[in-house]
């Protein structure tokens, strides 16, 4: 997994409020972004996303690094 590109990814979903912008943002299809966002909470050994058909939101992490990283440049 590109760790790197993968916490990109979920920052970009997180900024753009979709996965489809995200996708966007980094030139590159939903289905990566998707995949990429997948593999990192599947590393983390948690979800990251609660994902609707219409919306996601943030979940609450013990970890906040990576919520962190959300109001910061990566």
């Amino acid at each position: 997994m590109d760790n790197i590109r993968s916490i990109r990814a979920f920052v970009e979903v997180v900024r753009a409020g979709s996965f489809v912008k995200a996708a966007e943002r980094m030139h590159c299809s939903t289905t990566t972004v998707s995949r990429l966002v997948r593999e990192l909470e599947a590393e983390l050994g948690q979800p990251l996303l609660l994902r609707t058909t219409r919306s996601i939101a943030l979940i609450l992490l013990k970890n906040t690094l990576l919520v962190t990283a959300c109001t910061h440049r990566v």
